[in-house]
């Protein structure tokens, strides 16, 4: 846990947005969360 959050903290920093699904999430749905988030970034 300490080196995912480590990683998130210099993803952020370098500008990149974190997102996480878990592989018992829908993907379908994990996929228009990420469509969404790419058309609007401030979604």
């Amino acid at each position: 846990m300490t080196r995912d959050r480590e990683t998130e903290a210099h993803l952020l920093v370098t500008g990149w947005a974190v997102l996480r699904f878990w592989d018992h999430e829908d993907m379908d749905s994990a996929a228009q969360i990420v469509g969404q988030l790419l058309r609007n970034p401030e979604y």
